[in-house]
């Protein structure tokens, strides 16, 4: 379940407001009951439900406890239902003031004191209801619509309090709903509906589509600047600035033209992602299409030189054969060199003792070399440095075991000094009594082949780019979602204050990530990889921007222990390694411990070690330890991640 942990804090908070609302009552506490002087009170009844509400909502996300939950919701249900049936019937059934006297109220002329406002009870018993049909697949989508109903109520109340209409959050004559209940109710009416994350409105702003981007991106730009604009229509009438119909006429200009502006900037957004989408998706059309015409090239090219290889070592056995028939005649031997002179691929035979005797005329064009030159330097000064060791490795194999021989190398050609690819392979030839008599080889140009297989790894790093794009994006895109919540359900002026610091920080780091991974893509279309000098301290301090949401959530710890304060190395590679084991390690900690990562530098060896370290749920090495740095691996069922990659 997504967001599982905040939905038990919301709990523990709801829980917490009713405790402390009966509290105020015992203890005849004003702020604890109304919040401020003038306000309508909670009442007791109310605190009680929040409380019993609270808790079973508790039990039904830890999934215990389903007797418990059910008489706690069942115990709300029937005190709202008897309260509305008070004010339906016209009755007193006694439970008003059952526990605690409100005398405070019956002096303000209020006829049923202690009792909680008809809005108040059906918000109540609707809420008890949807817990019933929670997790029944057949009727939850119902619950849901319940669910949204009370959040419509509750939102109602909290606009009168906010724009001081009391037509909003009161029913004429009827007592009204207490601000702090009606906020309460409000989000414990959403974060039940969070447990259905894709039914209903809930859906709307959960899901991962484009669409949803866009709701939750528009959404909250439009309330807020409905209303400022209700705020400074209203205020405007008040104070009789304008009239009634210029006010409704200004108001109208104002909202058309924050209209406009918002679709402006959702327009311009949606724009700039076809845009990409579209560039991406030619630039992967065109780079299939590209490969899989130079493959079928290069495949029909190579499948030509086999077929021409096969076609060689059976014509030259059949030489063979002619030429030991006829005694080793000097005109079959001619026939023979003549063949091989006539194939543009490189022909070679040697002795017994492995000593080179023949090479057809394509190995002196190629190479540039003359025979003596050849006898004198063999194959050194023509095969590359880095494949001379492997080649030579192979053939005294081949040689000492009399088995077939092959191997990939690279030979400079003379005219110009470029080194291309060859296949090469020999086989032995034996007597009847199955000793080695001579051995015959060739070598076949592939190096086009080795292109093709190089353009395809190439398309699949660009692959893998995208995969670390989304990755790298997803903690700050997340991070500014997490803060933009925690602000609307603050009600602090500081504390909001100081999330919107968090939260410019947060999109500062978005925009220099995506700076950093544009560097890297050009780098990498340059095939020139610079070194940077890396602050450490810098770099944590970037991560825990990017994942300041997180962090907070969890009230994780980062300690660091760095003897080595800078490093060279590419920037953004060391920032994507430090973001990915910081986030793993706020992904898979305990449930019931805060995290605490520690990270540390060291010199050893002439080489800078980097350790992290945490008290989470660790990997199994035993089990997964081939595994760990492969992308899409998932190592803890039970948890919902994303990907591992590392640069």
């Amino acid at each position: 379940m997504k967001h599982k942990n905040g939905l038990i804090a919301i709990s523990y908070l709801i829980t917490s407001l009713g405790i402390l609302v009966v509290i105020g009552w015992v203890f005849n506490i004003l702020t604890l009951k109304a919040v401020l002087p003038g306000f309508t009170t909670m009442k007791v009844n109310a605190a009680l439900c929040f409380i019993a509400l609270g808790v079973a909502f508790n039990l039904t996300l830890k999934e215990k406890g389903r007797s418990i939950y059910l008489i706690l919701a069942g115990f709300a249900f029937l005190v709202c239902l008897l309260s509305f049936l008070q004010d339906i019937l016209n009755a007193n059934f006694g439970i008003d003031e059952l526990l605690i006297a409100d005398n405070g109220n019956f002096l303000k002329n209020n006829f049923h004191p202690g009792r909680m406002a008809p809005t108040t009870a059906v918000s109540f018993f609707l809420i008890a209801f949807s817990l019933f049909i929670l997790n029944n697949k057949r009727w939850n989508i119902f619950g849901q619509y319940v669910l949204h109903f009370v959040s419509l109520i509750t939102f109602i109340a909290i606009v009168g309090y906010f724009f001081s209409v009391p037509t909003l959050y009161k029913l004429a004559y009827l007592p009204s709903m207490a601000v702090h209940t009606a906020i309460a109710l409000f989000v414990f009416s959403i974060a039940i509906s969070m447990v259905n994350p894709y039914l209903g409105i809930t859906g709307l702003f959960t899901g991962d589509r484009i669409g949803n981007q866009m709701a939750r991106r528009l959404f909250p730009k439009m309330i807020i600047a409905l209303f400022i604009l209700a705020f400074l229509r209203i205020e405007a009438h008040r104070y009789q600035l304008v009239g009634v119909e210029l006010g409704i006429i200004l108001f109208a200009l104002s909202f058309s033209f924050v209209g406009l502006i918002l679709i402006w900037d959702t327009a311009t957004l949606l724009n700039k992602i076809d845009h990409k989408r579209e560039n991406a998706e030619n630039e992967i059309r065109l780079n299939n299409e590209n490969l899989e015409k130079t493959v079928i090239e290069r495949t029909a090219d190579l499948k030509r030189s086999l077929e021409a290889q096969g076609k060689l070592n059976n014509e030259l056995h059949e030489k063979i054969e002619l030429v030991k028939q006829q005694d080793q005649t000097i005109e079959k031997i001619q026939e023979f060199k003549f063949l091989a002179d006539s194939i543009p691929q490189i022909i070679w035979t040697t002795k017994a003792d492995g000593t080179v005797d023949y090479y057809n005329q394509y190995w002196f064009t190629y190479s540039g070399l003359t025979l003596q030159e050849t006898t004198d330097q063999g194959w050194i000064g023509v095969m590359h440095p880095d494949d001379l060791e492997k080649c030579v490795a192979a053939w005294k194999e081949s040689f000492t075991t009399g088995t077939s021989f092959e191997s990939e190398y690279r030979l400079k050609r003379g005219h110009d000094g470029v080194y291309k690819w060859h296949l090469g392979r020999a086989q032995p030839m034996k007597n009847e009594d199955g000793q080695i008599i001579k051995w015959f080889g060739s070598g076949i140009d592939i190096d086009e082949y080795k292109k093709a297989i190089e353009l395809q790894k190439r398309i699949a790093l660009f692959e893998d780019f995208n995969r670390i794009v989304a990755h790298n994006l997803r903690g700050p895109a997340g991070s500014i979602q997490m803060i933009l919540a925690m602000m609307s359900e603050s009600e602090s002026d500081t504390e909001k204050s100081e999330l919107f610091v968090m939260l410019k920080q947060s999109s500062a780091t978005l925009n220099e990530t995506l700076n950093d991974l544009m560097q890297v893509l050009e780098v990498r279309n340059n095939n020139n990889l610079p070194y940077d000098d890396c602050n450490l301290k810098e770099i944590v301090a970037g991560v825990e921007a990017m994942l300041t949401g997180q962090i907070i959530s969890k009230h994780a710890k980062i300690h660091t222990d760095f003897e080595v304060l800078s490093m060279k190395f590419p920037k953004i590679y060391l920032e994507s390694i430090f973001y990915n084991m910081i986030s793993n390690s706020l992904k898979y900690c305990k449930s019931d411990i805060p995290p605490e990562i520690r990270i540390a530098s060291r010199f050893a060896n002439d080489k800078v070690i980097l350790t992290f370290s945490d008290n989470g749920l660790g990997i199994d090495l035993i089990m997964h330890g081939d595994h760990i740095f492969k992308l899409n691996k998932i190592f803890h069922r039970g948890l919902i991640v994303k990907e591992l990659a590392f640069l």
